[in-house]
């Protein structure tokens, strides 16, 4: 009975590591996305390198207005749900887009 109790507990901590550790590589892959795209951008829609720049600069200031929505969201919800939540929204908006 010991070991099954271990190995369960085993599994848990695994799920939650590896639930932790997602994000870690998730918030750079969307600052690197932003910058490598920049010339497609810039191409479709005829700006500068200046306005590319702006526009690339208010994007990253928008979506880092989203923590803060987010922790209201977590102290109002749980912070585990709202952050499971988050992630399925972002893996299914990566999917579908």
């Amino acid at each position: 009975m010991g070991t099954q109790k271990r190995h369960k507990s085993l599994f848990v901590n695994k799920i939650i590591l590896y639930t932790i550790i997602l994000p870690v590589f998730i918030s750079p892959i969307i600052g690197s996305a932003s910058m490598t795209q920049r010339q497609a951008v810039k191409a479709d829609l005829g700006l500068s390198i200046v306005e590319t720049q702006w526009l690339i600069t208010a994007y990253t200031i928008f979506a880092s207005s989203f923590l803060l929505f987010g922790g209201q969201l977590g102290d109002v919800f749980g912070h585990v749900k709202t952050f499971i939540a988050g992630l399925v929204l972002y893996i299914t908006s990566c999917i579908l887009f």
